[in-house]
């Protein structure tokens, strides 16, 4: 059975917009991806998922803005999809249970590099917006 990303985050998106909407979901859905992305069938993405998930803790604060609500969106169907234990290989299978998680974490980060680049860049900068 092949993992195709894109379907499964499409089908996410309502419940991402849900938690979107909702400070304290946003909240509680980073605490549950900050233990579940230090897995080792995650240690590929490990860096840019770290990464994006601050940069929606920044968003979250009102302390970055220069993202758009898909990539937001795109970024909260992603770790919903990693926090979920229902997945398409189930996580309690040794050496191959994070491997769907990564391709969807690894479609996830195509998707928005660029805005995790820009991102990068103003943490280092420590600029307010980037111009």
């Amino acid at each position: 059975m092949a993992i195709s990303p894109k379907m499964i985050l499409t089908k996410l998106i309502p419940r991402a917009k849900n938690i979107y909407a909702d400070r304290a979901k946003v909240d509680d859905l980073l605490k549950k991806a900050e233990g579940k992305s230090k897995k080792k069938g995650l240690a590929g993405v490990y860096e840019d998922v770290k990464t994006m998930m601050q940069l929606l803790k920044d968003y979250r604060k009102g302390n970055y803005r220069n993202v758009s609500t898909s990539s937001i969106l795109l970024i909260i169907a992603g770790l919903i999809y990693l926090v979920t234990p229902i997945d398409v290989v189930p996580d309690f299978l040794f050496g191959m249970g994070f491997l769907d998680d990564a391709v969807v974490l690894g479609y996830v980060i195509k998707q928005v590099y660029q805005v995790i680049d820009e991102y990068t860049i103003w943490k280092l900068t420590g600029k307010k917006e980037l111009e």
